[in-house]
């Protein structure tokens, strides 16, 4: 591995992007669920479902 390691803050940054993409891909799978019928009992992407996500993933990357 040629790749420097990453500061604390860079590890914290992908992780946020992480989160964001997880909850929104789970939030368009669920849409497609529901193509034709009620769309508002899907839940929208909040800064928070992002943030409780990416405390989810920080923790399995802390983890030894």
């Amino acid at each position: 591995m040629s790749e420097k390691s990453k500061s604390g803050y860079e590890l914290r940054v992908e992780v946020l992007h992480l989160a964001k993409d997880i909850v929104e891909h789970a939030a368009h799978l669920e849409l497609a669920k529901v193509a034709d019928g009620d769309k508002s009992v899907v839940k929208p992407v909040t800064v928070d479902a992002v943030l409780i996500e990416a405390e989810r993933l920080y923790e399995f990357v802390q983890k030894k």
